[in-house]
């Protein structure tokens, strides 16, 4: 199964529930901002963190956005300010929990 790039956002009202899913991103790709995050995944690994979101979330208070980029779009995002000094993620990682 191909990787692919995903960006993925959040508005979680409880901060409890925020950090936690905050906690559970990291473990599957890389913070752009306080609420959007960046991972390279196959199908089932995307799954899984799928899952493991929905599992945190209220979903009468809180929201999630996935965004999958095509290959194209991948290679030609560009970072700046601050985050252009980042080491952006590679095509080839796949990060897993």
């Amino acid at each position: 199964m191909s990787a692919r790039r995903y960006v993925i956002s959040y508005d979680v009202t409880d901060n409890g529930r925020r950090n936690r899913i905050a906690r559970l991103l990291q473990g599957f790709g890389a913070r752009i901002q306080k609420s959007v995050f960046e991972l390279v995944a196959d199908p089932d690994i995307l799954a899984e963190c799928l899952h493991d979101l929905q599992a945190l979330l209220k979903p009468d208070e809180d929201s999630v956005a996935i965004y999958p980029l095509c290959r194209r779009c991948s290679t030609d995002r560009e970072y700046l300010g601050v985050a252009a000094n980042r080491t952006a993620i590679g095509e080839e990682e796949v990060f897993i929990v």
